[in-house]
């Protein structure tokens, strides 16, 4: 017997942390985005299927949700998406994203619209697929005259913030939430940051990654990159880097350092 239903958050997070990489994207929006609604697939109880549909608040005017799936087979998605469809479930303007081919083309299909070339995100690990820590490659600059270091409460105001455009309220945010922050100083001037944030599971995120214009390509963002990996590691967390996949130099970066992509995403939009 197959049933479609609204879910509660505890059986979402249960069916996603079953392939954590491969479901980074759904797993952040559930603990940390406005989940309007969560819709499931079960088969004889069991869930085979589901869709988050997200809404984001951010800056630019209209936002539409995204339809964030998750399946066990593209039988399985198919069979959520027209049984959806038929009570009226999805919006009809929106992103539907996706982390496995398979799906993007039922979806594809269904659509019967392409994903966008321009827009998805890559997922890089700092582990091989069997648990192994992957080994750095050792970020090269010069460090003349340069500290790589985790930032404190204190620095708020003793650092100049200004070429990162970074304000005092804002680290100090980061701080108060438990996330770590780390920097590239020259004196007391900040010229790189990263964060560990968006804890999910034993896993950070590595969020916030930014260089000062003057400071660009000298390979500090990578160095203080590797600096926020090596602390994760050494209080026996994982953490994964995610960029855009249009942001060449974001995922440069990643790939400068040695890490491995874990999970890719795809977007198709609707734009009625």
């Amino acid at each position: 017997m197959v049933t479609l239903d609204e879910i509660v958050h505890d059986d979402a997070l249960a069916y996603l942390v079953r392939q954590r990489d491969r479901h980074l994207m759904h797993l952040g929006a559930l603990l940390y985005d406005q989940v309007r609604t969560m819709i499931g697939l079960r088969q004889h109880g069991v869930l085979i299927a589901l869709v988050l549909i997200v809404d984001y608040s951010g800056a630019l005017p209209n936002p539409r949700p995204t339809m964030m799936v998750a399946a066990d087979d593209p039988a399985a998605l198919l069979r959520l998406v027209q049984l959806g469809a038929e009570r009226r479930s999805w919006p009809d303007r929106g992103v539907w994203a996706v982390a496995t081919p398979a799906l993007r083309d039922v979806l594809e299909s269904w659509l019967q619209l392409r994903h966008s070339p321009l827009r998805g995100l890559n997922f890089y690990g700092t582990e091989y697929a069997d648990g192994t820590a992957i080994m750095l490659m050792p970020p090269l600059y010069d460090s003349t005259n340069l500290i790589v270091r985790s930032l404190s409460d204190a620095d708020a105001t003793t650092l100049d913030l200004s070429p990162c455009n970074l304000s005092i309220t804002a680290l100090r945010s980061w701080l108060r939430q438990g996330w770590r922050a780390f920097g590239v100083l020259q004196q007391n001037v900040l010229l790189a940051h990263v964060l560990a944030a968006y804890p999910i599971g034993d896993s950070d995120e590595i969020a916030a990654v930014y260089t000062a214009a003057r400071a660009r390509r000298r390979g500090i963002g990578a160095a203080v990159v590797a600096a926020v990996i090596t602390d994760s590691r050494s209080r026996g967390r994982r953490a994964f880097y995610v960029a855009q996949r249009t942001n060449l130099a974001s995922c440069a970066l990643a790939e400068r350092l040695g890490l491995a992509m874990i999970a890719q995403t795809w977007e198709i939009v609707i734009e009625q």
